[in-house]
């Protein structure tokens, strides 16, 4: 059988197939055990600046089927690649064209390492064995066939049983190692025996303390790579990508965690970008994981680009603060849903702006939290300025009970999270400190609803540990990022001050917060704390899932409860007046106590009861107390004796009701005052001149009907009488209408009033007076309205 291709072709796949990868150089076969050997080219280096050289390093030849290849080549699946003939310089003439004596030196070495080369690769083709310590002969000539320079067929070579005593003995006649000598044999097999592709390459090996370009995966196999949808090869990383988690790994500061550092990388130079034409947003989506970088990649080549940990970056001490643990469990002391729940208070670290005026730095919030005990979910959320106090605890424990939270939140503050992501309940006991929650009011709470309470020791904070951890893991996984945070560091002298960097308002910082929340909730997944039977029927071991499951199977004994007595009972109380329109708040602005202005709260349930329209006959107020969540000053809670009334803010202004909270209402009353301050003085020179300019016309008018009057000789009383004033109208309004006209000018305007005062002084009736400067005005006016 005549193969269609020689030995010396070089073989490459055709499209769309590509069984082989790359290109392969067919060097012997055997028809009788249907063996072929080839091996692959050099590839091209992928250093810059050295695209057209190869790389140093060359793949050992391989073995294959003959009958696959030959097929695979009849069948058009691979193909003879038309390769031309090497024209190669002699010696001399590389000599010839050096240009530096270290030019043609460097030339020389490298010719001299090629004939030592080829001498060993010479020593393992002959058919006797090379003598230890004595070097093989280079006698193959430059013009020669490859035939003719290969002593014995590559198959033969492959087959011999003492090849590998061959090789130590030539490694060491030379000095190398047997997988350098080897690596020779490879190279001469891929050149097809010239002798010019043994010259080494030394300009491409790399400089001391340079790392070769890393191709193949190191290490263990991960689980994703053997339990994965599909079996591939975690990601090389190429020059390119180390420098690429070089800057992103830069990116690490105090309000950048090494996460959101290494998905704002994958964000930015590992995703597919798309523009909504309609919207002009951009969204993107990950390359799959086998495309991108890890983050334990990320971790260790950013610390090896930039010479420094994540200690190093945040100026952090590289000792860990030893902890001790008392080994207890706090699930031990949780038998069902809704027995126990975790209370606790802390500052958010994070310095906010105030509404509209981003350039003006609020305090940090306080934040309190509820979690239930035997599913460590987040029911209950307090956020305001107010410092930890018993109303800010009865503040969360209503947030907690709200069964409308999730609704109202994406009302107000733009969300879209699903509903029932924070469940709702009100738990029979819970565990806390001995701080806001003990107190008269929370006493008395316990008394009204039945709930209970249960303090834990001095210094023994491990007592109520989950609740604990989840602040450690709400401000390490959002408070620290946002910009502004302390870190829980007090500023020392000659430091920037936190506040100077805050760039977030109430509604951002509570959004991104709620976010965070719905992750601790609803997505991260918690397998030790779900149930054995929920485990095995595949439910994913969320917090969310957990209660459901606990709920569902009868696993809940929280309490029943009356949410709008707790409402009431619960909410602070404020000031307010009882008008003929509605309840007004009374607030202190300044040093006064106002009510204030613009906030009217209306009900058709309270308007029902005739207050309204008794105040109205009476003309007084009734001074009284509403209940009223301070950061939702759009409704609030009348109590009297035939109940709670809920009263709605009766303004139209969307922006007021849904994004301002009673404080911020305030500040921008204070702000409207002190602007009125501001312009007093110009307010009252406005009005000065205003009354200045209204005297000077009076006056005018004044002397000018005094004129009129001692030019008609006799008293102008009668013209001024009620009998006169229809007569007078219809007058003025004829030369109204006569000093309308557009073919008229002022000139004749002014004749025909003369005109009409000399008719009736002739005619016996009283005559007209001349036209005034007011008069002329008025006639110049409306002719020129007219024209």
């Amino acid at each position: 059988m005549n193969p269609p291709f020689k030995r010396g072709d070089v073989l490459v796949a055709t499209p769309p197939t590509f069984p082989l990868g790359r290109k392969r150089r067919v060097i012997d076969w055997d028809e009788e055990r249907n063996v072929l050997l080839w091996v692959d080219l050099p590839k091209m280096s992928e250093s810059k600046g050295k695209t057209n050289q190869v790389q140093h390093y060359q793949k050992r030849a391989v073995q294959t089927t003959f009958d696959c290849v030959v097929d695979a080549v009849l069948e058009s699946a691979m193909m003879v690649m038309r390769e031309d003939d090497p024209k190669d310089m002699s010696d001399a003439d590389r000599l010839a064209v050096a240009h530096t004596l270290a030019e043609k030196e460097r030339l020389t070495k490298a010719l001299a390492a090629r004939d030592d080369h080829h001498a060993a690769v010479q020593a393992l083709l002959a058919t006797e064995m090379p003598e230890p310590g004595r070097r093989w002969e280079a006698s193959a000539r430059r013009n020669s066939s490859p035939e003719q320079r290969l002593t014995r067929r590559p198959l033969e070579v492959l087959q011999d049983t003492e090849f590998r005593a061959r090789l130590e003995i030539v490694a060491a006649n030379h000095g190398v190692t047997c997988d350098t000598v080897s690596g020779w044999l490879n190279r001469f097999y891929a050149g097809n025996g010239r002798l010019n592709s043994l010259i080494p390459g030394f300009e491409r090996c790399g400089n001391r303390g340079v790392p070769k370009p890393q191709k193949n995966g190191l290490g263990r196999r991960n689980d994703w790579r053997d339990m994965g949808p599909i079996s591939l090869e975690p990601y090389p990383l190429t020059e390119t990508d180390k420098r690429n988690i070089g800057w992103g790994y830069m990116l690490i500061d105090k309000n950048t965690k090494p996460r959101s550092a290494y998905v704002i990388m994958l964000s930015v130079l590992y995703a597919f970008h798309h523009t909504d034409p309609l919207t002009g947003k951009t969204s993107f989506k990950l390359y799959p994981k086998h495309k991108r970088p890890s983050f334990g990649q990320f971790m260790r080549w950013g610390r090896r680009f930039t010479g420094n940990g994540v200690a190093d970056l945040l100026f952090m001490p590289h000792e860990r603060a030893q902890r001790e643990t008392r080994g207890r469990d706090e699930q031990a002391r949780v038998a069902t849903l809704g027995a126990l729940a975790y209370f606790d208070a802390t500052s958010t670290d994070v310095y906010l702006t105030r509404m509209g005026h981003r350039y003006k730095a609020l305090p940090a919030m306080t934040r309190s939290v509820l979690l239930e005990g035997k599913s460590q979910v987040v029911y209950g959320v307090y956020l305001g300025w107010d410092g930890p106090s018993p109303a800010t605890a009865l503040q969360c424990l209503l947030n907690g009970a709200d069964p409308d939270k999730v609704e109202r939140w994406n009302r107000e503050l733009g969300l879209e999270l699903p509903e029932g992501w924070m469940p709702f309940m009100l738990c029979r006991l819970h565990l806390t400190d001995c701080g806001e929650m003990k107190a008269n009011e929370v006493t008395e709470a316990e008394g009204q609803f039945g709930f209970g309470m249960e303090y834990a020791p001095p210094r023994h904070g491990e007592r109520k540990g989950p609740v604990e951890s989840l602040h450690h893991a709400a401000q390490a996984g959002h408070d620290h990022e946002q910009p502004g945070n302390t870190h829980g560091r007090i500023t020392r002298p000659g430091q920037a001050s936190p506040a100077s960097e805050a760039l977030l308002n109430r509604v951002e910082y509570m959004r991104g917060f709620l976010k965070w929340a719905y992750r601790w909730n609803c997505i991260d997944e918690v397998p030790d704390l779900a149930p054995d039977a929920m485990l095995m029927k595949g439910i994913v071991p969320t917090r969310i899932n957990i209660f459901n499951w606990y709920r569902e199977h009868g696993g809940d004994v929280s309490l029943s409860y009356n949410f709008e007595s707790l409402r009431a009972f619960c909410l602070p109380k404020y000031e307010a007046v009882i008008r003929k329109r509605g309840v007004h708040l009374v607030v202190k602005i300044g040093k006064r106590r106002v009510i204030l202005p613009r906030f009217r709260y209306w009900s058709e349930e309270l308007a029902k009861t005739g207050v309204f329209a008794q105040l109205n006959k009476s003309g007084k107020s009734i001074r009284v107390f509403v209940r009223m969540d301070p950061e939702r000053p759009s409704e609030c809670w009348l109590p009297t004796r035939a109940g709670m009334f809920k009263l709605a803010n009766r303004r139209s202004d969307t922006l007021f009701n849904r994004d301002f909270t009673l404080t911020d209402y305030l500040d921008l009353q204070m702000d409207l005052r002190a602007s009125r301050l501001r312009r007093e003085d110009d307010d009252v020179q406005a009005q000065a001149e205003e009354a200045a300019d209204r005297k000077d016309t009076e006056l005018a008018a004044r002397t000018e009907k005094a004129q009129q009057v001692e030019a008609a000789g006799r008293s102008a009383g009668g013209n001024t009488q009620r009998s006169s004033l229809k007569n007078n109208l219809k007058d003025e309004l004829e030369v109204m209408r006569d000093s309308a006209s557009p073919a008229d000018s002022l000139d004749d305007l002014l004749g025909k009033l003369s005109e009409a005062a000399g008719q009736a002084a002739a005619g016996g009736a009283e005559p007209k007076p001349k036209p005034t400067a007011v008069e002329i005005a008025m006639a110049a006016f409306l002719q020129g309205e007219v024209t």
